[in-house]
């Protein structure tokens, strides 16, 4: 069987969507490089997500992230109360 071990975003601020991701999700941070502008956060089956930091033109959409969570609808209220 093959397994999704990891996924990288190009993101403008890695610092901020790290906190995003973990504070949204619940993701742990594995690592950190402040001076390479790259971060990695692990959910609990295992995956990473690696968040690098470059300057490149923003695009409408490079790639959508599906999470699983007990309830959508709670969900969404929550990071809709947060802004």
């Amino acid at each position: 069987m093959i397994k999704l071990d990891h996924l990288t975003l190009v993101v403008s601020d890695y610092a901020a969507s790290r906190d995003w991701y973990s504070g949204c999700f619940g993701l742990r941070v594995t690592f950190e490089h402040p001076a390479a502008r790259v971060a990695g956060l692990k959910d609990d089956g295992g995956v990473e997500l690696i968040l690098e930091q470059r300057d490149l033109a923003r695009r409408e959409r490079d790639c959508v992230l599906t999470f699983q969570c007990d309830s959508v609808h709670d969900k969404h209220l929550e990071l809709t109360a947060r802004g």
